[in-house]
């Protein structure tokens, strides 16, 4: 069994906290979500979206970033 381990990254925007696996998280491609609609392929995305400060969730490789909405610090 594989053990995670995230890792907080902090990025140039600080809206953007970037959320950095041991392990890849996706198999080839980026993936950028507007909203749960959007993300209606990607489980993992969906329940991010049940955050209510979560405005755009991107998923590539071993990282997902999160954009919050400025409402929120």
């Amino acid at each position: 069994m594989k053990e995670y381990v995230i890792t907080l990254i902090e990025t140039n925007n600080p809206a953007i906290p970037k959320f950095e696996a041991n392990h890849f998280l996706t198999k080839g491609g980026s993936f950028e979500f507007k909203n749960i609609d959007e993300a209606k392929n990607s489980p993992l995305a969906q329940q991010l979206f049940y955050l209510p400060f979560i405005k755009t969730v991107y998923i590539s490789g071993n990282f997902i970033a999160l954009e919050r909405y400025d409402i929120v610090d």
